[in-house]
C-alpha cells in the first residue's frame, strides 16, 4: 500500500451565523479558517487544529466550545473497508461543520454529508477503490483537523495472514447488555475465556471459537467448539459470524446457547480484535446441568428468579416462555499464544479424557 494519505483540512467558514451576510467586517476572532490554519496544528502531522475566534458578519462574536472528540477511520488506518463511512464526532453540535473526502490525487469523492447534533458523517455514494489512500478535510467553528486512511488490498485485505491467530476473550470482565440486570451473575461467572480462532482466509473468511482453561493455559478440549458459515473477506477488517447454535461455558459446564452471532474488527498483526459484540438465545431447558450447580431446580425456578429481577424469559420458538436474550459486548480481545483445535460433541462424548 502507499504511504498513507494526507488529511488536509482548510477552515474556510467562521463560526457564526452562518445566513448572515459573509460581506461584513470579522469580528475579534482574527480571521478566516484559511487564516487561522496557517499556525495551527500542521497538515501534514494530522491532527492539527487551529481556533478561528467565531467572528460574525456584524462585528460581534460568538463563542465556540465545540471541541474534535475523535474520527473514524482512524488517522493512519490502513485497512479500510471498502464501504466506510467517514465519521467525525464533537463535544456539541456545530452547524457550520464541513467535511470533504478526497482521493490520493485530490479528486473529491461524491458522497452524501450528514450534520446530526454533534456528529458529522460523510457516506461516499459508491465503495471507495480497494488499495488506496485517502485524505479528509474537515473544518469546524473552532479549527481543522486533518488525518489519512487507507483501504485494504482485494487480493489481501488485511496485509498479513490470520489462520491459526487466536484471541482470549474475557468473558468474565465483558459488559452485559441482555439480561440487563442480572447478565453478569448468569453469564460472568465461567471462570474461563473463549478463544477465537481464523481457520480460513482467502476469498473466504472462516472462524471458529472454542474455550479455555481455568488458567487460561490451553484450550479445554472437553467442551465443543462453535464454527459458523465463512463469509465473504469483502467486509473486513469488521466481521460478523452467524448465527449458530454454539456452546457457552457456564462455571466450567457447556450450556447450549441458539443463534450465536459474534461479530468485531481485526486489527494489525499482534494486535487484539476490537469492538466485541457476542448475542444469542438461552433456551433455559438446555441448561438444567448450570442450575443443579447453583442448586436450583430448573428453568421454572429460574425464569422465576428472573422475572422478580426484571428480566422476564421471553417466548421460544415453540412458544414456551423458557428463553433468555443474550448480548455482551467487550472492548477487546487479546491475543494469546495458544492452539486450539475442532472439538465436535461426539468426539467428546467418545474422549475417555472428557467422561471418565
Amino acid at each position: 500500500m502507499t504511504t498513507t494519505v494526507l488529511f488536509s483540512v482548510v477552515l474556510a467558514l467562521a463560526c457564526g451565523d452562518k445566513d448572515q451576510d459573509d460581506t461584513g467586517p470579522v469580528g475579534d476572532g482574527g480571521g478566516t479558517g484559511v487564516d487561522g490554519g496557517t499556525d495551527g496544528g500542521g497538515a501534514t502531522d494530522g491532527g492539527g487544529t487551529t481556533a478561528d475566534g467565531g467572528g460574525t458578519a456584524d462585528g460581534g462574536t460568538t463563542e465556540c466550545t465545540a471541541s474534535f472528540v475523535g474520527i473514524t477511520p482512524a488517522d493512519g488506518e490502513l485497512y479500510a473497508a471498502l464501504d466506510t463511512v467517514v465519521e467525525v464526532v464533537l463535544s456539541e453540535p456545530d452547524p457550520t461543520a464541513v467535511l470533504v473526502l478526497t482521493d490520493e490525487v485530490g479528486t473529491p469523492v461524491a458522497g452524501t454529508l450528514d450534520v446530526s447534533d454533534a456528529t458529522i458523517s460523510f457516506t461516499p455514494s459508491a465503495p471507495l477503490l480497494a488499495d488506496l489512500d485517502y485524505t479528509v478535510q474537515f473544518t469546524w467553528c473552532l479549527g481543522q483537523v486533518e488525518t489519512s486512511f487507507g483501504t485494504y488490498a482485494e487480493s489481501d485485505p488485511l496485509g498479513w495472514d490470520p489462520r491459526g491467530v487466536v484471541w482470549a476473550l474475557d468473558v468474565e470482565e465483558m459488559d452485559w447488555l441482555q439480561p440487563e440486570r442480572v447478565g453478569g451473575l448468569l453469564l460472568g461467572a465461567t471462570n474461563a475465556d473463549m478463544l477465537i480462532t481464523v481457520d480460513t482466509y482467502d476469498s473466504q473468511w472462516g472462524m471458529f471459537w472454542g474455550w479455555s482453561t481455568y488458567d487460561v493455559t490451553s484450550q479445554d478440549e472437553c467442551i465443543a467448539t462453535t464454527a459458523p458459515e465463512p463469509i465473504g473477506v469483502e467486509t473486513l477488517p469488521d466481521f460478523t459470524m452467524g448465527p449458530v447454535d454454539g456452546t457457552f461455558n457456564v462455571g466450567g459446564v457447556p450450556a447450549r446457547m441458539l443463534d450465536m452471532v459474534l461479530s468485531g474488527r481485526v486489527g494489525a498483526e499482534l494486535a487484539p480484535l476490537q469492538s466485541i459484540r457476542l448475542t444469542g438465545t438461552a433456551d433455559l431447558r438446555m441448561w438444567r446441568e448450570v442450575f443443579e450447580l447453583v442448586g436450583l431446580e430448573g428453568p421454572d425456578e429460574v425464569c422465576e428468579l428472573l422475572q422478580g429481577a426484571g428480566d422476564p424469559c421471553i417466548a421460544c420458538d415453540d412458544g414456551a416462555l423458557y428463553c433468555v436474550p443474550i448480548e455482551g459486548t467487550a472492548t477487546s480481545a487479546s491475543r494469546v499464544t495458544l492452539s486450539i483445535v475442532p472439538r465436535t460433541s461426539e468426539e467428546i462424548a467418545h474422549d475417555p479424557e472428557c467422561t471418565g
